[in-house]
This record gives structure tokens, C-alpha cells and sequence, in this order.
């Protein structure tokens, strides 16, 4: 199944949430792309705020990858609630995408490439000409894969200091932790702990 959308981007990024959980004090950024949480993941975009163009395939990926797109990573991302969407910080889940985890509450694998985050790194841009497509698809959990790293901003993203990839947490876990982020959809909650990971300068 093949769907896409535009995106609202808020603080770098836009989700694959499990039922909206953002456990944002468990993300992992070290393979520049894809924030992994013990729920869930983030795409680390360039633009800071803004819209991006984002295609999904519910299916594992070609083997081949196509030369336009600039850095391609693979991750595990975990869903235990079963209800993993196309999401954007402020606006909640996106629409005009269906229910990404199709087999039900556990592991996926995501490839996630993208084009164009250098071309207006941390600008508020409506048309940045960055692009997305993730593939989407039931598998067992294994390390990520950096397949292509080619942009200044996944490079950037990967030079910092990496936290300890998440363990994997029972559906009941998961569920305390997000009640413990009671402010998730708060934009400055979220700037804020993308910040701190990322060792950029807090917002006055």
C-alpha cells in the first residue's frame, strides 16, 4: 500500500507515534535520521518548522536504492500498542495516511530516505523542496543500518554524543512513560529535549 502526504514539521522533526506516545527522554539519535524511542520514532528534519513531503509503502523496500535520495537509514521501531501513524508534533496524526502498523502491536523496520534537508537547515520554510519516503514493514528488531550518508545535517546529528539505544519495554511500561510526558504535544517540551540530545543551544 502506497500513501503520501505533507507533513507539518515542528523542533526538527515529525513522528511514527504508537497512539500519539511521544517518550521523547528515550530517544536515540545516532544514525542521523531516525530517532528511535522505546515507542515510537522521530524523523530528524532540517527545516525547523515548516511542511515536508512525505510518501509511505507498506512493504519491505527494493534492494536498490535510488541515486537522488541523500542519506538512507533502516531502524527497529517499536509499536506495542499496535497503533503506529503518520504523525506531526502539533497537529497530531496525519489523515490522509492509514494505520502504519498493519500486523498489530510489535516490532517494525523502517527505511527512511530523504533529499534536501541541507537546502534550509533550520529555517522556517512552507515549500523546502525536502522529501521523504519511508518503507514500512513487520520485522524482528536487529541494529540500524546507515545504507547512505551523504548530508551535512545527518552528519551533524551522528557527531554528537549518542544516548544508549532503548530496551525494549512491555506494552504496561511503555504505557507508565508516557503518562510521566504528560506534555507531549507542548511544542517547547518538545524543542527543548531534541535540543538538549542534539547539543544545540536552548531557545531563549
Amino acid at each position: 500500500m502506497d500513501a503520501s502526504a505533507e507533513v507539518r514539521v515542528s523542533d526538527h522533526a515529525f513522528g511514527l507515534l504508537d497512539d500519539g506516545d511521544l517518550p521523547i527522554g528515550t530517544a536515540d539519535h545516532s544514525n542521523g535520521l531516525i530517532i528511535v524511542m522505546s515507542a515510537g520514532a522521530l524523523l530528524y528534519t532540517g527545516i525547523d518548522t515548516g511542511t515536508v513531503h512525505v510518501a509511505l509503502t507498506l512493504t519491505e523496500p527494493p534492494g536498490d536504492v535510488d541515486a537522488s535520495w541523500e542519506d538512507v537509514v533502516e531502524a527497529s521501531v517499536h509499536a506495542p500498542r499496535g497503533r503506529l501513524r503518520l504523525d506531526s508534533p502539533d497537529h497530531g496524526p496525519v489523515p490522509a495516511v492509514p494505520l502504519l502498523s498493519a500486523a498489530g502491536p510489535g516490532w517494525y523496520r523502517v527505511r527512511a530516505c530523504v533529499r534536501g534537508r541541507d537546502r534550509h537547515f533550520d529555517a522556517v520554510h512552507d515549500d523546502p523542496g525536502e522529501a521523504y519516503h519511508l518503507w514500512v514493514w513487520p520485522a524482528p528488531p536487529v541494529p540500524a543500518s546507515l545504507i547512505r550518508t551523504t548530508d551535512r545535517c545527518g552528519a551533524a546529528l551522528r557527531a554528537t554524543p549518542a544516548r544508549r539505544p532503548p530496551r525494549q519495554k512491555s506494552g504496561q511500561e511503555s504505557g507508565q512513560e508516557s503518562g510521566q510526558e504528560s506534555g507531549r504535544r507542548t511544542g517547547d517540551r518538545l524543542d527543548e529535549a531534541i535540543r538538549r540530545a542534539t547539543g544545540r543551544p536552548l531557545k531563549e
